[in-house]
């Protein structure tokens, strides 16, 4: 499998900073790449969270998260709920 350069190296040779391309994702798409990131990361969660053997802080890690505490605030935040509610 390919290596992908962090976007951060490319974006210089492409001419744009990333505040810019910030910009130009939250013009074009309505929220900004990292809440998009997270929304990916949050339902992908809610799939691992139907696995009963794993902890809630082991979905948070899979999902992409570095902070379980974090995940549990963003998740109860966008889902009105905690993560253990879906157990």
């Amino acid at each position: 499998m390919e290596r992908l350069l962090p976007l951060q190296t490319l974006l210089p040779k492409l001419g744009f900073s990333y505040a810019h391309l910030c910009r130009l994702f939250q013009k074009k798409f309505g929220v900004t790449p990292g809440d998009y990131r997270n929304s990916i990361r949050l339902e992908h969660a809610k799939t691992l969270l139907r696995d009963p053997h794993l902890t809630v802080a082991e979905v948070a890690y899979q999902s992409g998260f570095d902070d379980p505490a974090y995940f549990t605030r963003l998740f109860r935040r966008r889902n009105g709920a905690p993560p253990s509610a879906l157990r």
